[in-house]
Protein backbone atom coordinates (compact mmCIF):
# COMPACT_ATOMS: atom_id res chain seq x y z
CA UNK A 1 0.00 0.00 0.00
CA UNK A 2 2.98 2.46 1.07
CA UNK A 3 4.31 2.06 -3.19
CA UNK A 4 1.15 2.86 -4.34
CA UNK A 5 0.64 5.89 -2.47
CA UNK A 6 4.19 7.24 -3.06
CA UNK A 7 3.65 6.39 -6.63
CA UNK A 8 0.41 8.59 -6.07
CA UNK A 9 2.12 11.31 -5.24
CA UNK A 10 5.05 11.57 -7.83
CA UNK A 11 2.31 11.94 -9.76
CA UNK A 12 0.33 14.29 -7.87
CA UNK A 13 4.23 16.22 -7.51
CA UNK A 14 4.11 16.36 -11.50
CA UNK A 15 1.78 18.78 -11.92
CA UNK A 16 2.41 22.04 -10.54
CA UNK A 17 -0.95 23.24 -10.19
CA UNK A 18 -1.69 20.38 -7.98
CA UNK A 19 -1.81 19.63 -4.43
CA UNK A 20 -2.53 16.75 -2.37
CA UNK A 21 -4.68 16.83 0.19
CA UNK A 22 -4.94 13.16 1.43
CA UNK A 23 -5.46 9.47 0.80
CA UNK A 24 -8.24 7.18 1.45
CA UNK A 25 -7.77 3.55 1.73
CA UNK A 26 -11.44 2.50 1.84
CA UNK A 27 -11.90 0.11 4.32
CA UNK A 28 -15.65 -0.48 3.27
CA UNK A 29 -16.95 -4.10 2.51
CA UNK A 30 -19.13 -2.27 0.20
CA UNK A 31 -18.37 -2.18 -4.13
CA UNK A 32 -20.75 0.33 -4.83
CA UNK A 33 -20.13 4.23 -5.32
CA UNK A 34 -22.16 4.52 -2.00
CA UNK A 35 -19.01 4.44 0.63
CA UNK A 36 -19.08 6.54 3.38
CA UNK A 37 -15.04 7.48 1.93
CA UNK A 38 -16.31 8.11 -0.87
CA UNK A 39 -19.27 10.22 0.03
CA UNK A 40 -17.19 12.62 2.30
CA UNK A 41 -14.85 13.48 -0.97
CA UNK A 42 -17.83 14.02 -2.99
CA UNK A 43 -18.91 16.51 -0.31
CA UNK A 44 -15.70 18.54 -0.21
CA UNK A 45 -15.95 18.58 -3.95
CA UNK A 46 -19.27 20.10 -4.26
CA UNK A 47 -17.72 22.38 -1.67
CA UNK A 48 -14.78 23.67 -3.48
CA UNK A 49 -12.02 21.71 -1.66
CA UNK A 50 -11.48 18.95 -4.13
CA UNK A 51 -11.16 19.04 -7.82
CA UNK A 52 -9.68 15.78 -8.62
CA UNK A 53 -9.90 12.25 -7.92
CA UNK A 54 -6.55 10.46 -8.71
CA UNK A 55 -7.10 6.63 -8.87
CA UNK A 56 -4.47 4.10 -10.06
CA UNK A 57 -7.04 1.80 -12.47
CA UNK A 58 -11.01 3.13 -12.75
CA UNK A 59 -12.00 0.02 -11.02
CA UNK A 60 -10.94 1.06 -7.89
CA UNK A 61 -14.09 3.29 -7.63
CA UNK A 62 -16.02 0.73 -9.74
CA UNK A 63 -16.40 -2.21 -11.77
CA UNK A 64 -18.96 -0.83 -13.95
CA UNK A 65 -18.13 1.21 -16.59
CA UNK A 66 -21.37 2.84 -16.94
CA UNK A 67 -22.16 3.41 -13.22
CA UNK A 68 -18.99 4.91 -12.94
CA UNK A 69 -19.64 7.08 -16.27
CA UNK A 70 -22.46 8.30 -14.50
CA UNK A 71 -20.22 9.25 -11.45
CA UNK A 72 -18.30 11.14 -13.65
CA UNK A 73 -20.56 12.94 -15.03
CA UNK A 74 -21.71 14.14 -12.12
CA UNK A 75 -18.52 15.21 -10.86
CA UNK A 76 -18.38 16.88 -14.39
CA UNK A 77 -21.03 19.06 -13.50
CA UNK A 78 -19.11 20.45 -10.84
CA UNK A 79 -16.65 21.48 -12.22
CA UNK A 80 -14.25 18.04 -10.90
CA UNK A 81 -13.04 14.94 -12.48
CA UNK A 82 -11.65 11.67 -12.17
CA UNK A 83 -8.40 11.39 -12.96
CA UNK A 84 -7.03 7.22 -14.05
CA UNK A 85 -3.27 7.17 -14.14
CA UNK A 86 -4.05 3.26 -15.64
CA UNK A 87 -6.35 4.54 -18.16
CA UNK A 88 -4.59 7.89 -18.76
CA UNK A 89 -7.70 9.32 -18.75
CA UNK A 90 -8.93 12.88 -16.89
CA UNK A 91 -13.32 12.76 -17.05
CA UNK A 92 -12.89 16.35 -16.29
CA UNK A 93 -11.31 17.31 -20.20
CA UNK A 94 -13.24 14.09 -21.69
CA UNK A 95 -15.13 14.53 -24.66
CA UNK A 96 -16.27 10.99 -25.53
CA UNK A 97 -17.19 8.73 -22.54
CA UNK A 98 -14.92 6.52 -20.05
CA UNK A 99 -16.19 3.65 -22.00
CA UNK A 100 -15.26 4.56 -25.52
CA UNK A 101 -12.07 5.74 -24.36
CA UNK A 102 -11.11 2.86 -22.26
CA UNK A 103 -12.60 0.34 -24.38
CA UNK A 104 -11.51 -0.66 -28.12
CA UNK A 105 -13.98 0.03 -30.59
CA UNK A 106 -15.98 -2.68 -32.53
CA UNK A 107 -13.68 -2.47 -36.02
CA UNK A 108 -16.84 -3.55 -38.19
Amino acid sequence: MNERIEFLKSVVALHEDWECVGFVIDKSKRSGLDRPDLSEILKKMENGEIKYIVVTHFSVLHPNFSILQKFADKLKGIGCGIVSLYERVNTLYLNDTIRNTILPKDSK
